[in-house]
């Protein structure tokens, strides 16, 4: 025989041996099919739930970034205008509006007889 002849007997062969497989009735039968239909949904409805809790949780951290960036800003606008408030200038503009004046020489009290200088 030839070597042609011999691949197309060697590939009948293997057809028919394929045709004539048959999975046990218990895996094919109509509780099977109702099993595996019910996992698809099962499954289905599981990585619906999951994208659908993943997209939210995006969400969410979204919102928060925009609020701590927010915040953020918010809080940079403070660290300006308390350092302006703090300044030697805007101090002095502030005090001259109250009526007081400025202190020309400062002294000094010292107590060296060891005595309590407040007592209840």
């Amino acid at each position: 025989m030839s070597i042609r002849l011999r691949l197309k007997y060697r590939y009948r062969g293997i057809v028919q041996y394929f045709l004539s497989l048959r999975l046990p009735d218990w895996l094919v039968g109509f509780w099977a099919r109702v099993i595996v239909t019910a996992l698809v949904v099962v499954a289905g409805a599981g990585y619906l739930f999951q994208v659908n809790n993943l997209s939210t949780q995006g969400y969410v951290i979204h919102t928060l970034q925009n609020q701590v960036d927010a915040l953020q800003q918010n809080n940079e606008q403070l660290q300006t205008t308390i350092a302006s408030y703090q300044s030697l200038s805007s101090i002095e503009s502030r005090l001259q509006g109250r009526n007081m004046v400025t202190v020309a020489s400062i002294q000094y009290l010292s107590h060296d007889s060891g005595t309590v200088v407040a007592e209840r």
